[in-house]
């Protein structure tokens, strides 16, 4: 069975993974509510690739504290790099997420909440280090 999803819901008229994304709600007034699942983004690159970005920056720095322990460095070596890298790259994937798809259902922005927990737990490690 074939459901025209609400482009309003949606953004893009009736795509193909739509199904995945929203969900039966309820009829009021004669009307279908459709509503949005924000855990359902996490299939998409742009939700779920920032997330894995942090949490690799994270791994970073806890495997450098456990191979190196918390001594500040005099040079910096690959690990902050790799961090640096790692943080900065993925902030252009976040804004693409935002502007594409905040617009069409504000309850994304638990999505970029999880990103931004993510991103919060890599860098508190460096701060509390003061690295």
């Amino acid at each position: 069975m074939t459901v025209d999803y609400p482009a309003t819901v949606m953004g893009l008229g009736n795509p193909p993974w739509a199904t995945r994304i929203a969900f039966f709600a309820g009829v009021d007034d004669g009307n279908i509510i459709w509503e949005v699942n924000p855990l359902a983004m996490l299939k998409h690159a742009s939700a779920f690739v920032p997330i894995m970005m942090s949490l690799g920056a994270l791994a970073t720095v806890l495997i450098y504290l456990a191979l190196h322990g918390p001594a500040p460095q005099a040079d910096e070596g690959a690990a902050a790099h790799i961090w640096q890298l790692l943080m900065a790259a993925q902030m252009p994937i976040v804004f693409f997420f935002a502007i594409r798809w905040l617009p069409s259902s504000p309850r994304y922005a638990l999505v970029l909440a999880l990103q931004g927990g993510t991103a919060i737990a890599a860098v508190a490690p460096v701060f509390v280090l003061q690295w």
